[in-house]
C-alpha cells in the first residue's frame, strides 16, 4: 500500500514538475532562512560549523565541552528567540524539523525529475526515494537524541553523531545520484 503511496506521489510530480520544483524549492530555503538567527548563536571558535559540530561529535568530551560553551555564550541576535547558545541550540534543533520535511522533499523531487523513461529503471528511482525518507528519519532521531542530550540527561553523543553521520552519507549519495541523472538527461536531450 505504501508503495502505492509513492507512486501516486511520483505521477503527481511527474505532472506538476515546475509546480512542485517550485513550492518544494521555497519551502526548503524559507525553512532555512528561519533556522539562522538562532544558527547565528551557536558560531563560536569552539564550534565554527554551528549545530553541524555537535551532530558529529562522536567524543563525548568534546560533545560535552560544546553544551558547556554554548551554555556560556551569550546570544546577541533578537530574532533567535534565546538568551544564551544552549537554548539557541534547542530552537534550532526544534526549527529543523520543517526543514528535514522540506529538504527530503525537495530530494524526493529531484529524484523524481531526473529519473529516466526507461520503466525498467523505475525500481532505482524508488529505492532512492526509500533513502530520501531514510535520511529524513534518521535527522528526526538525531534531533530528538540532541534535545535529550542538550535539555535533560547527556547521553552519549555518538548515539546522535552516528544518526547525524548516516543522514549526512546518505544525503550525499543522493546529491550524487541526482547530479549524475541529470547529466543523463541532458545527454540523452542532445542525442
Amino acid at each position: 500500500m505504501f508503495i502505492l503511496n509513492i507512486e501516486r506521489e511520483i505521477r503527481y510530480i511527474t505532472d506538476h514538475k515546475a509546480k512542485t520544483f517550485w513550492i518544494v524549492l521555497l519551502l526548503m530555503v524559507g525553512t532555512a532562512l528561519s533556522m539562522r538567527p538562532s544558527s547565528s548563536c551557536l558560531i563560536t571558535s569552539v564550534t565554527p560549523l554551528a549545530i553541524v559540530d555537535l551532530e558529529l561529535a562522536f567524543d563525548h568530551q568534546k560533545a560535552l565541552r560544546i553544551k558547556e560553551v554554548w551554555r556560556m555564550n551569550d546570544c546577541n541576535n533578537p530574532l533567535s528567540l534565546s538568551s544564551n547558545g544552549l537554548e539557541a541550540a534547542v530552537v534550532n534543533i526544534g526549527l529543523d524539523f520543517p526543514f528535514l520535511l522540506a529538504y527530503t522533499s525537495f530530494l524526493i523531487v529531484l529524484i523524481v525529475l531526473t529519473r529516466s523513461k526507461d520503466l525498467s529503471k523505475d525500481s532505482i528511482t524508488t529505492v532512492l526515494i526509500y533513502a530520501a525518507l531514510l535520511a529524513g528519519i534518521l535527522d528526526v532521531v538525531e534531533n530528538i537524541l540532541m534535545v535529550v542530550f542538550l535539555k535533560l540527561h547527556p547521553i552519549p553523543s555518538y548515539t546522535f553523531a552516528i544518526s547525524a553521520s548516516m543522514k549526512f552519507g546518505i544525503i550525499g549519495i543522493l546529491i550524487l545520484s541526482i547530479i549524475i541523472r541529470l547529466f543523463r538527461l541532458l545527454i540523452r536531450r542532445k542525442i
